[in-house]
């Protein structure tokens, strides 16, 4: 008999192995609850490392699903890990015959995040020998998700099934969780200013500054409400009853606008904003406007103390573009495939709402967005608007490369 020479604790079934088990289970006409975990991580996906990176996703799993017995887990429910080590699953087997595994979303949803949460931790007490350096638990992120397994005559068919549908869980419930941080990290600033403010006339009816204090708190409490007309926007849009009223502008007019809007922050940190040349658009104006207060308040965001933000407007017969350079860090490989996509994180793991609103308003405008490095090495993003109306787009969700 071959000896198993997998690390112990590492020692978990492939599907295959649950096989004569969920037969038995399907004759007992018995669904059962799934969770689902998944790892996602930057790096190859074949070699050494990545065989060492399955090796100790594995085995933290392995430990975690053990640890969890008497919490999220019972004695006696079956766990297998997928192939290659990427995902696993737990079938909650152990519970009373006559329990429905149907009973609730939401417990299935907080038994699977709470296994989630189990992983990560144990992913995170990794160490690599090299101090300082940022280990592989670090990198990966841990995805969850749920399902019922139903009976059926070819088990494995059904569990396969059954995985797919929670691995779809997982990636709706990555991104909620991404949308959620993104909202929160957006609305976190305005609100501390407008309440900081406030505090300040409250606290001093008479003060001297009164007249600043309340004209932040009408540009922040302006932002906020920027915010959500984005978010409204971004709704409509992927419903496909976002409208424009459209007409042809000069850009230039716009640009300084939204550069007035931005001068407070850019103040702060000694930023200069310059605006060079024109072109005229087919746009809707309060959309363009919001366009380019989320491109020129991003860059300064990013811009070092005294550095400068510039806004470069030129056309052609066909189309007018609008670049907003600024001399940052720039962006990085990871950061330009994910920046502009709804709610994507950045390499740093940040996630914003600016690039994401600012794209689906150009994309409804018929135009495009690139982002690409500025001439002194910062990040730099140009909008394309067409000079003539566009014809009529559904939606921008495209075709999903996700599955």
């Amino acid at each position: 008999m071959k000896k198993d020479r997998r690390h112990k604790p590492s020692r978990l079934p492939d599907l295959a192995a649950l096989a004569a088990k969920l037969r038995t289970f399907a004759v007992r006409q018995r669904a059962l609850p799934l969770l689902y975990i998944e790892f996602s991580a930057r790096g190859p996906d074949t070699g050494a490392a990545a065989l060492r990176r399955a090796a100790t996703y594995k085995q933290a799993t392995a430990r975690a699903l053990k640890a969890s017995v008497g919490s999220v887990l019972r004695k006696g429910d079956l766990v297998a890990a997928g192939s290659g080590g990427k995902w696993f699953i737990a079938l909650l087997s152990a519970r009373p015959p006559g329990t429905s595994p149907q009973s609730s979303d939401v417990d299935l949803g907080v038994a699977a995040e709470r296994l989630r949460l189990a992983v990560q931790r144990e992913l995170a007490r990794v160490q690599e020998p090299v101090a300082g350096k940022a280990t592989s638990a670090q990198r990966v992120r841990v995805r969850s998700g749920w399902n019922v397994l139903e009976p059926s005559e070819n088990p494995l068919e059904a569990l396969r099934h059954a995985v797919r549908g929670a691995a779809l869980v997982a990636r709706i419930e990555e991104r909620r969780a991404t949308v959620l941080a993104a909202v929160t990290h957006e609305l976190r600033t305005p609100l501390t200013a407008i309440i900081g403010f406030a505090e300040r006339l409250q606290a001093q009816p008479a003060a001297p500054r009164r007249a600043r204090y309340l004209d932040i708190i009408i540009d922040e409490s302006k932002r906020l409400q920027r915010l959500a007309e984005g978010l409204i926007d971004i709704g409509s849009w992927t419903a496909g009853s976002l409208r424009l009223n459209c007409e042809e502008q000069t850009l230039r007019a716009i640009a300084q606008a939204a550069a007035q809007t931005a001068a407070e922050r850019a103040a702060a940190k000694r930023v200069k904003i310059l605006v060079r040349g024109d072109a005229a658009a087919l746009i809707d104006h309060d959309r363009c406007l919001q366009i380019c207060i989320n491109l020129i308040d991003n860059a300064v965001r990013y811009s070092p103390q005294g550095g400068c933000v510039t806004v470069n407007l030129n056309g052609t017969s066909r189309v007018s573009t609008l670049s907003v350079a600024d001399e940052g860090p720039g962006f990085s490989a990871p950061t330009r495939r994910t920046a502009g996509t709804a709610f994507g994180a950045g390499a740093d793991g940040k996630v914003g709402l600016g690039l994401a609103i600012a794209k689906v308003l150009v994309l409804a405008h018929g135009g495009a967005m690139s982002i690409q490095k500025s001439a002194t090495g910062g990040g730099m993003v140009s909008v394309t608007f067409p000079r003539r109306k566009a014809p009529q787009t559904k939606n921008s969700a495209g075709t999903n490369r996700c599955l």
